[in-house]
């Protein structure tokens, strides 16, 4: 009897050396803060778009009827999108009066149209108007990111 309590209460205080540990280690209070949640949130969600999107475009614009020749040019409007996305951004963020949250939120606004195109138009247009959204948005997340994170951070350090 004895001895059954005894490993009970080494359970316990494992369980709890390892909530203080984590109590210690992490500070979970920032995530109190609405706008900073969902940024890490919609980080989460762009993360496994961009990792389940762009390594099978290919097959998913042949699976969508689009030939295998035109198919793999996909790829390539993307990174146009990207790159000319990013210029016009970087451009349009570099402006004293310009709010770069919206511009983020403009973006996921891009990821969200991106899946509507397929679905309306199946075939070549649907595909290739996906691909040039989520290449806008992409180009909208590599040129802001940084700035809004960082913008972000320091005004919750200041509060």
């Amino acid at each position: 009897m004895l001895l059954q309590s005894s490993e009970s209460a080494d359970k316990t205080t494992a369980c709890d050396k390892f909530k203080c540990y984590i109590k210690g280690s992490l500070d979970f209070t920032l995530l109190r803060h609405t706008p900073l949640l969902l940024f890490c949130l919609t980080g989460v969600l762009q993360k496994f778009t961009v990792n389940c999107y762009v390594p099978h475009i290919v097959n998913w614009s042949v699976a969508a009827g689009v030939p295998r020749d035109l198919g793999v040019w996909a790829v390539s409007t993307l990174s146009c999108a990207t790159t000319f996305c990013r210029i016009i951004v970087s451009l349009i963020a570099d402006k004293k009066f310009v709010n770069r949250l919206l511009i983020y939120a403009c973006g996921l606004f891009f990821e969200f149209l991106m899946c509507f195109p397929p679905l309306l138009f199946p075939g070549i247009a649907g595909t290739y108007v996906s691909v040039v959204l989520f290449g806008f948005h992409a180009g909208e997340f590599l040129s802001v990111i940084l700035s809004v994170s960082a913008g972000q951070l320091l005004c919750l350090l200041q509060t």
